[in-house]
């Protein structure tokens, strides 16, 4: 196995030299922030799935798996995997989440005091940042919808060509069986969650031991 340098600099550049606070902070305008996040995933999603190794999975015909674990970020055109190996699907964040991932588990998220992940506010909002945090909500829910979920859904097809009975990109998203999420409640705001919601952050942390006596 190999790694295609040229075609790993086409998927990452997009997202190093792109508006440049970006991946420094809040500094951008959020309608910028998300057209840039959405444009820039579809091109590397289709990057990601033209690599040999890929091809050679998605075309594999006596293979199968047990469990499924997939990144819930801006890659959802690896989703025909779900369907091609008929496997239980758990999905992993790599932050705290966002409304619309709390979506595929049916986990609800009070506008009134959950913040979007995208925006400064904090859980204690008064009645203007509500309403911006409601507005944000909705601009994702629907731009997700019915500009960026079509784009990873044709590149999902263009890919995984070799069904007939392939479902939306959409439809297999609410197929999730439980996402983990890489958080802790003791340094965020309180939220609910529904049971196949997990936090696990810190579960790498191994117990301490002692330090060695010098």
């Amino acid at each position: 196995m190999y790694v295609d340098l040229l075609k790993l600099q086409l998927i990452i550049t997009p997202f190093t030299e792109g508006p440049k606070k970006l991946l420094e902070g809040q500094n951008i305008p959020l309608a910028m922030m998300m057209y840039f996040m959405w444009h820039n995933s579809q091109t590397s999603c289709d990057l990601m799935l033209q690599e040999e190794q890929i091809q050679k999975l998605i075309h594999a015909r006596n293979l199968h798996f047990d469990l499924l674990i997939v990144e819930a970020f801006f890659n959802e055109c690896f989703l025909g995997f779900v369907h091609k190996f008929k496997a239980p699907l758990i999905q992993l964040c790599t932050f705290g989440g966002a409304h619309w991932i709390g979506d595929w588990v049916g986990n609800p998220n009070p506008y009134a005091y959950v913040p979007d992940p995208f925006l400064s506010s904090k859980d204690k909002m008064n009645f203007g940042e509500r309403m911006i945090n409601t507005l944000m909500g909705t601009a994702w829910r629907l731009g997700r919808m019915y500009y960026y979920l079509p784009g990873q859904d044709a590149i999902m097809r263009k890919h995984f060509n070799d069904s007939d009975d392939l479902p939306s990109v959409a439809a297999i998203e609410y197929t999730t069986s439980l996402v983990l999420l890489n958080h802790h409640f003791s340094i965020s705001y309180p939220r609910p969650l529904m049971p196949n919601m997990v936090q696990v952050g810190g579960i790498h942390v191994r117990p301490p031991k002692k330090l060695p006596q010098v």
